[in-house]
């Protein structure tokens, strides 16, 4: 008998270290507001912006509201005016991942589902426009 409840304490602990674990997913879960702008202060300028959930138009300036994934978010210039180009948003590893060194099956969740991310609270995209627009 005195097996069987070692036994069901283990498997419960090893449950709540994972469903307890990740500090980045708890802290990080929601969406993050970043403030995109383009270099040369233009406005009306049309991006897609596109994330690991949709893909939509916007004019920069602009804030985006994205969730922090491992495929992370792209800003794509299609104002006829510009440069096409495709700029993915920068991410840094989030302090909250670091609060994982104390429990470590934490880093695993927190890799796995991609919440390790983090962006920047504003982004400035390189703008080139093009000669033939004023």
């Amino acid at each position: 008998m005195m097996y069987s409840k070692r036994k069901t304490l283990i498997i419960l602990f090893l449950l709540c270290a994972v469903v307890l674990s990740g500090c980045a997913t708890v802290l990080n879960a929601g969406h993050q507001r970043v403030r995109v702008t383009g270099s040369d202060n233009a406005e009306h300028v049309a991006v897609e912006v596109i994330t690991s959930d949709e893909t939509y138009y916007e004019e920069l300036p602009t804030t985006i509201l994205a969730l922090p994934t491992h495929s992370g978010v792209r800003i794509k210039i299609v104002d006829p005016c510009y440069q096409k180009t495709e700029i993915p948003l920068p991410q840094t590893i989030s302090i909250f991942f670091w609060g994982n060194f104390f429990f470590l099956p934490g880093f695993a969740v927190d890799i796995l589902n991609g919440r390790c991310w983090s962006y920047t609270n504003s982004f400035i995209v390189p703008l080139t426009k093009k000669e033939t627009c004023n």
